[in-house]
């Protein structure tokens, strides 16, 4: 019976991805002069993928970790590393388009985050942000049950020596490799570390000046694709993943 379910969970959690990375390309605007940035591009896959769907290669990947950098580089994306807790090492209105596709989630300044990426957008720029949802009912049942969400924050349990004797799991399996690096180059460590409802995302978007212009979400655990897509539609507040559409005013 465990195995079954954790067959079932393993093919929503598919089926969301699927549909998610779907929509993300979807809501790319053609322009081949735009310059996109991709923040957080880690070793740049999904960079070189969004430049396709723009039909531009007028890339900038954001990345700290130094190794993935360099293979984002080496696709040919020009890479600057960065914190994005701090302040983004580029100047104001040069971006036409931001991806922040599940790295919020990764950072404790996302109110700093935001008015950073208001600053680089170019006037009439838009922003996609990507990130679990706090509020959905997986994660509220975790809460139920007295466990940590399953989305997070991440917590990391170690012994009386420092060695590791429980980890909560990340949705980014990327996370712990980065975290692994980081402290080989002596960087932060990266987890979920505020993860935000719906509501909260789509407010702190507008705090900064942002227009939302749309709203999708995905996954409404425990109920197949078919009822979830429904479902997620309706009641966006306790989906599982969430997709803004944000742009800067012209």
């Amino acid at each position: 019976m465990k195995t079954l379910l954790k067959g079932y969970f393993k093919y929503l959690y598919s089926s969301v991805t699927r549909r998610y990375m779907k929509a993300l390309f979807l809501l790319l605007e053609k322009n081949p002069e735009a310059v996109l940035v991709d923040a957080g591009c880690w070793s740049g896959g999904n960079t070189a993928d969004y430049g396709k769907a723009v039909g531009t290669t007028r890339l900038i990947g954001l990345e700290l970790v130094r190794s993935a950098a360099k293979k984002a580089m080496e696709k040919g994306i020009s890479v600057l590393i960065a914190d994005l807790n701090r302040k983004i090492p580029m100047k104001p209105a040069t971006a036409d388009v931001v991806v922040a596709n599940h790295v919020i989630e990764h950072l404790y300044n996302v109110d700093g985050f935001a008015g950073e990426l208001y600053r680089i957008l170019k006037p009439n720029g838009y922003v996609l942000v990507g990130t679990p949802n706090l509020a959905s009912w997986h994660n509220l049942f975790a809460l139920l049950i007295g466990k940590q969400p399953y989305s997070g924050p991440t917590v990391k349990l170690q012994s009386a020596d420092g060695g590791m004797v429980s980890e909560m799991k990340s949705e980014k399996k990327e996370c712990l490799l980065s975290e692994v690096e980081n402290k080989a180059e002596g960087e932060h460590a990266l987890g979920h570390i505020v993860v935000m409802t719906y509501k909260t995302l789509v407010s702190l978007l507008k705090s900064k000046g942002f227009i939302i212009e749309e709203s999708r979400c995905f996954g409404y655990h425990p109920f197949p694709p078919f009822i979830a897509n429904v479902l997620a539609r309706l009641d966006k507040s306790h989906s599982h993943y969430v997709l803004v559409k944000a742009r800067k005013p012209g």
